[in-house]
């Protein structure tokens, strides 16, 4: 409740100077004139001493104002402007968090602040806000995630304090930032991104959405994949709506700072998939979401598992492969179209270059988009990795010499050993599934799991090694075939998440993407790691507020 006050508040101090003509500056902003109505919804009252701000005017005025409200200085230079109000705010603000005025404590941060420069925020740590700050007296924080609501508006709250008034945020920027409306897209898988053309044409959000150039160049072919294989009938999913919000997105490079409404932005690359972006987002002076000296949302997809070093995993690939066509038998590799797929071809086409033995055995991808995808791949090289760029330099990486495309199972030729990439993933069905269920019973055969595995996917089930499987016509049928699990999931180990993380230190780290067990025991193995720094550390479900 002493949140949704403050938000009233601001929204309606917004208001009155950014959307009223001309704008209307209260200058008794205190306790004393913010009301609570029968449902406790907060009204701004008592506008007797407030003034009209017009631009052909000095604005002088008598003082009037609260003692211990008002920023130090006014009642000499009895000058009125925006920043009257945001700085009496702040004190408010901290009052309703706190219980109590903040008395003292004002000069302390004051002082905090003017010993580092003029535009600096006090440096404070979010446990000394937590226990010394926020009044315990109705009831503790019943949460981690209200601990971190109740954090950043403090730290807004300390904003509106500074010292200079130049360097205060103006009202529209606190509403904005306690209201958030932006929707920053990090990445085009459809764990990501499936719903966002719900969310932009079914639910009341209104803002905009930022998505870097090659993301936007895949997720729609991502779209219109889903829409092939989706259960839903294809007339209630090719619609103006489906795709409509496609054209809505806005592009944003790598480096480029936007600001909207007061909300400053910028991406880097975070070397998940081509395109994918982490957000640096500053608002009113402190840095939220996806990297972040204040807080750092990371994925915990891996929990406490460690990788293997990526050339051990390229090696034990390809001798795998090597060594199954070598007895005749057949290699097939389930895998993600996008992503994982153009990135085990390019080491598949490069392993046949180097060994002139096993020209003559074909290697297949079976994916439509994967295909369709391969011109925006090229048309990015720039945004790839060093390797990719020395390829590039002499030849196209991605025009494979003994790499074909396969359309469907009836255009295949299942004579001797081949290598056959095809999707889903998780062999849940399509022509990986077919192909699976034709060679699992020979023993010459073998096959990889090259990535991420999702519980109850017959992908996850065969890494087990069972003696029989359910086929899709309810038979079963001997799995003699060799499994291998050697991924090459872009997700983080822990070794790589730990080592992110040392470099941040951020005081709040969000746990997200990931299965809930994986999530806990990388959240208690950061506990201890980070225990002599109070770090707070939030494992979030999916909807969950933050």
């Amino acid at each position: 409740m002493r949140l949704n006050i403050v938000k009233v508040v601001a929204k309606a101090l917004s208001y009155m100077q950014h959307y009223c003509s001309p704008p209307v500056i209260h200058v008794d902003i205190s306790s004393n004139n913010v009301l609570l109505d029968s449902e406790y919804e907060a009204h701004v009252s008592d506008f007797g001493t407030a003034r009209l701000i017009k631009s052909d005017s000095s604005n002088w005025t008598s003082f009037a104002g609260t003692f211990g409200y008002t920023a130090a200085g006014l009642e000499y230079t009895m000058k009125v402007d925006d920043k009257t109000d945001v700085y009496s705010f702040g004190v408010v603000t901290m009052e309703v968090i706190m219980g109590r005025h903040l008395g003292e404590l004002i000069s302390s941060l004051l002082s905090s602040a003017s010993s580092s420069s003029s535009s600096s925020l006090p440096v404070i740590a979010d446990h000394w806000l937590l226990n010394d700050v926020v009044d315990k007296r109705p009831s503790p924080l019943v949460d981690d995630v209200g601990e971190l609501e109740v954090v950043g508006a403090v730290k807004i709250a300390l904003a509106c304090l500074c010292v200079n008034p130049q360097y205060r945020p103006t009202m529209q920027q606190i509403d904005r930032a306690l209201s958030m409306r932006n929707h920053l897209r990090s990445v085009f898988h459809l764990d990501h991104a499936a719903s966002l053309p719900y969310f932009l044409e079914k639910t009341t959000f209104k803002g905009r959405v930022f998505i870097t150039h090659a993301t936007k160049a895949i997720y729609k072919l991502l779209l219109s994949d889903y829409v092939k294989v989706s259960k839903v009938s294809v007339e209630d999913m090719m619609n103006k709506t489906f795709f409509a919000p496609w054209i809505k997105l806005s592009v944003i490079d790598f480096h480029q700072t936007l600001e909207v409404n007061g909300i400053r932005f910028w991406c880097y690359t975070a070397g998940h998939v081509l395109g994918a972006a982490m957000f640096m987002v500053d608002i009113a002076g402190v840095r939220i979401l996806q990297f972040s000296p204040d807080i750092c949302i990371i994925e915990s997809t891996y929990g406490v598992q460690l990788h293997q070093s990526r050339n051990l995993r390229e090696k034990r690939f390809t001798d795998v492969i090597h060594s199954t066509i070598s007895q005749g038998g057949r290699f097939p590799i389930p895998a993600f179209a996008l992503g994982r797929a153009q990135e085990l071809l390019l080491i598949l086409d490069e392993y046949w270059s180097n060994h002139p033995e096993l020209h003559n055995i074909p290697i297949y991808y079976a994916s439509p988009l994967a295909k369709r995808c391969m011109d925006v791949y090229q048309t990015y090289i720039n945004s790839m990795n060093e390797r990719i760029h020395n390829q590039f330099a002499n030849s196209n990486p991605f025009d494979f010499k003994h790499i074909s495309p396969l359309k469907s199972i009836e255009n295949f030729n299942d004579v001797g050993p081949s290598v056959v990439m095809a999707s889903l993933s998780g062999l849940q069905s399509e022509l990986s599934r077919q192909l699976f269920e034709m060679w699992c019973s020979d023993k010459k055969n073998a096959c990889d799991i090259p990535g991420y595995v999702v519980e109850g996917t017959l992908a996850k089930t065969i890494i087990n090694e069972p003696k029989e499987l359910t086929l899709m016509n309810g038979l079963t049928a001997p799995l003699n075939m060799q499994v291998h699990y050697i991924s090459f999931s872009a997700h983080a180990d822990f070794a790589q998440t730990s080592t992110f993380l040392k470099e941040l230190m951020p005081p709040n780290i969000i746990l997200v993407h990931g299965e809930a067990n994986e999530m806990g025991r990388l959240k208690q193995k950061l506990i201890t790691q980070f225990a002599d720094r109070n770090t707070k550390i939030i494992s979030s479900k999916n909807c969950q507020s933050v």
